[in-house]
């Protein structure tokens, strides 16, 4: 027979095992590596992200330490102090005021200090407290126009007008600065009562009693007060004046309290011009850089004065500068008759 015949392969007979379903199963055994290749892949890559982050993480925290520590060494050095930082803000904040150049202010000097050396004039000319001008005399017993405290310091007897008996009173003697206690002619610079003050810085020159005592307020001697035991003194005050200043104008413009038209010109015994006060308690000298005030203090509020004549004294003896003017002789006169002199 030519007939073909399909027949079930032989494999499939007897519960054997055909092996092509070996064959299939084993197909997508093969696959499997595959997939571990890919399983083994993955672990390396998140091992090397993880030591990219913790790198990064080491350096910044690295970083910011670095920055932190070398904020703290600069603020120690101001002051030894350590100055928190609160925040990044506020450095920021404090960057700008770093720049001390900002503070140039406090370099603008204002130069009104150049005007002050004027001010201390003005001040020393509207303190001078002047005398009142009603002032009385305190007693003088003998009236011979030194008061009785006046005889005590020049030696004389308060009961007799003319102690040494030459024919001039006391207080005559005094005036014109000859001794009242020697018999004419005795200049009172030689009789020991009275001493010569010279100003060691404007050189002016003037009597005063010895038993008072002379004194500078200020260093420079500007101011020089004479004073007495009871409290009472005269005082000589130098302010600078312009070499062609007129003294009218002088006056209008530093004597405040004080009428011009209370003074009076006068010449003393050395021949030197000035202007007094009509009461002799106030006198003024020019020099040629300076005018020289002398005024009377009295302390408290007396109501009287024992000194005047000692003002009148100073005043008749006062030269700016050394002079060579010569006191002149006392005239001689004929001596009082006895009857006249008791009286």
């Amino acid at each position: 027979m030519n007939a073909h015949i399909s027949v079930i392969p032989e494999i499939f007979y007897g519960g054997k095992d055909p092996l092509i379903y070996h064959e299939q199963k084993k197909a997508p055994e093969k696959q499997k590596p595959k997939k571990v290749e890919i399983k083994k892949n993955l672990p390396t890559s998140k091992k090397k992200l993880l030591v990219v982050l913790i790198t990064a993480f080491v350096v910044v925290v690295v970083t910011a330490s670095l920055y932190y520590v070398r904020q703290m060494s600069l603020d120690s050095k101001k002051d030894g102090k350590i100055v928190e930082r609160p925040s990044m803000k506020e450095e920021t904040a404090k960057e700008p005021v770093k720049e001390e150049p900002k503070e140039e202010p406090e370099i603008v000097e204002e130069q009104p200090p150049a005007e002050e050396p004027v001010e201390p004039v003005e001040e020393k000319q509207t303190t001078i407290v002047f005398p009142s001008i009603l002032l009385q005399d305190s007693p003088d017993i003998d009236i011979d126009s030194l008061t009785d405290e006046e005889e005590e310091i020049f030696g004389t007897d308060s009961g007799i007008w003319d102690s040494d008996k030459d024919g001039y009173y006391d207080g005559q003697e005094v005036f014109n600065l000859y001794n009242p206690k020697g018999f004419a002619p005795v200049k009172i610079i030689d009789s020991g009562l009275v001493k010569e003050y010279i100003n060691p810085n404007w050189q002016y020159r003037v009597y005063y009693p010895a038993v008072w005592v002379a004194s500078g307020v200020d260093s420079e001697n500007n101011s020089v007060i004479f004073s007495s035991i009871s409290g009472d003194f005269i005082e000589v005050r130098a302010y600078e004046k312009k070499p062609n200043e007129n003294f009218t104008i002088w006056f209008s413009k530093n004597i405040e309290g004080q009428s011009f038209t209370d003074l009076a010109l006068f010449n003393n015994r050395f021949k030197i011009d000035g202007y007094k006060r009509k009461d002799s308690l106030v006198a003024y000298f020019i020099g040629n850089n300076a005018v020289f005030v002398m005024f009377y203090q009295t302390p408290g509020n007396a109501a009287d004065i024992p000194y005047r004549h000692v003002m009148q004294l100073m005043s008749q003896s006062f030269r700016p500068s050394a002079v060579f003017t010569d006191l002149p002789g006392q005239t001689m006169l004929p001596p009082v008759p006895e009857t006249e002199n008791a009286l």
